[in-house]
């Protein structure tokens, strides 16, 4: 083998990652959330830029100092910023209002708004209290108390420290008798919910039918007693990016330019300054640079505001059954036959199509509703949507008595699908429809 050192040259792409480009790829894959945090920050930090309607940005509030001066540049942020952002209350602000009205020591109170602090997003409450007792000095005599307190708050349930006390406390405050529905719960936990019911009947010595009537009383509880709250952080409602309504059976795609794709506007007082005669060099300097900042931002908005609705124009086109026929079923779609027909990277794509949903005369779906997976059926393909909703028809229409099992259903569809029992598994725990066992009814 001949090996030498020498001077080579060669040809090589490579793709510059500029920082304007990172800002437009960032822009177009943050959701409206995320958006309009970046943007708040934007704003935060430069001066020229506002929003253009007063209620932008959930009621952001900017009220800009006019008392700035050429020669006074720490004026230029002499700003006051109000983020207001309107939204439910969370559990713990919900637990904490209900503690408010309450008559109470302000001992018992804090000791009970330590145990709200405790509860996790379900509503239960995962300390030990042993723990806590030790962690606050605080005895566990005082500490039950305190959570039986917390307990007969409302949703009934909260303050849980499992799924047996969760459903018992709810069980407790029905109107109906649930004596029976109460010893299930505390002494057949792992048989209810594996739907044992034969076992649970033989157990607690009753009848299949008094321990199936049983059951329907706590299917009524709420497992999650906490669910119903969102945290401080999340988005107390859908507001889509994508509006498509039909016009003469046409379908006409409306991009939201409010919060999806908001306009940035530059203040009239920065660009006053700038021909002031009087303008020092810094300050100029200053000014110019946070216009091209601004300027960057403006572009890259609109740069997402056309990308979303070159992948918003494809999706109808690609999925026009969906849109326009009220029964329309999906097709299998691809990121990589979307990205083909825009001519634009897969990646782009999926950034673009990240968070965002879209709203039409059938509801409001994220994206990447509309892309799915095909599976042969015949001489065609078929979408895993169109699957699924098969499979939601077979168990809809089952005898509840003998539920398909996954098998079952793959031998159902087999005259049109090749499908395997995986696979109909798979798209059963998609659907949260439960196994064949756990949906017996005795």
């Amino acid at each position: 083998m001949n090996l030498s050192q020498g001077l080579y040259t060669s040809h090589e792409q490579k793709l510059i990652i500029t920082p304007e480009l990172k800002q437009s790829l960032a822009v177009l894959h943050y959701n409206q959330f995320e958006l309009q945090e970046y943007i708040r920050e934007q704003i935060l930090d430069n001066p020229v830029m506002e929003p253009l309607t007063k209620d932008s940005f959930n009621s952001l509030k900017l009220q800009r100092s006019n008392s700035a001066t050429s020669d006074d540049l720490s004026g230029l942020r002499q700003n006051e910023y109000t983020n207001e952002l309107f939204a439910q209350p969370n559990l713990g602000e919900f637990l904490m209002s209900q503690l408010g009205c309450l008559k109470l020591s302000a001992n018992s109170k804090y000791i009970i708004g330590l145990l709200i602090d405790q509860l996790d997003d379900k509503g239960y409450l995962t300390a030990d209290l042993k723990e806590i007792s030790k962690d606050f000095h605080i005895p566990v005599d005082v500490l039950n108390v305190c959570l039986d307190l917390l307990q007969h708050f409302d949703p009934i349930g909260v303050g849980a420290r499992s799924l047996s006390e969760c459903l018992s406390l709810q069980l407790s405050n029905f109107p109906e008798d649930t004596q029976l529905a109460l010893e299930i719960v505390e002494k057949s936990m792992d048989d209810l919910i594996h739907n044992r019911l034969h076992l649970i009947a033989k157990k607690h010595q009753i009848h299949i039918d008094q321990a199936n009537e049983a059951m329907e009383i706590i299917k009524k509880a709420n497992p999650k007693p906490g669910s119903a709250f969102k945290s401080w952080n999340h988005i107390p409602y859908i507001q889509p990016d994508i509006m498509v309504r039909l016009e003469d059976n046409q379908p006409l795609i409306h991009i939201d330019t409010q919060y999806s794709c908001p306009t940035i506007s530059i203040s009239r007082t920065y660009l006053d300054m700038l021909k002031a005669p009087d303008l020092t060099p810094e300050t100029k300097t200053y000014i110019e640079d946070k216009l091209k900042q601004a300027s960057r931002l403006q572009l890259s908005i609109e740069q997402r505001k056309t990308t979303l609705l070159g992948i918003s124009q494809s999706i109808v086109q690609a999925q026009s059954d969906f849109f326009t026929k009220p029964k329309g079923q999906l097709k299998p779609l691809l990121l990589k036959d979307l990205a083909s027909m825009l001519d634009l990277h897969e990646s782009t794509i999926s950034r673009g199509i990240h968070g965002k949903y879209l709203q039409c005369d059938r509801g409001t779906f994220p994206l990447k509703h509309f892309f799915q997976s095909s599976l042969p059926s015949g001489d065609k393909l078929v979408s895993s949507e169109f699957v699924r909703n098969r499979i939601r028809q077979l168990v809809d229409s089952e005898n509840k008595h003998k539920p398909l099992s996954d098998q079952a259903i793959a031998d159902h569809l087999k005259e049109d699908l090749t499908i395997s029992r995986r696979t109909i598994a798979k798209y059963r725990n998609q659907l949260s429809i439960p196994s064949a066992t756990l949906r017996k009814k005795y």
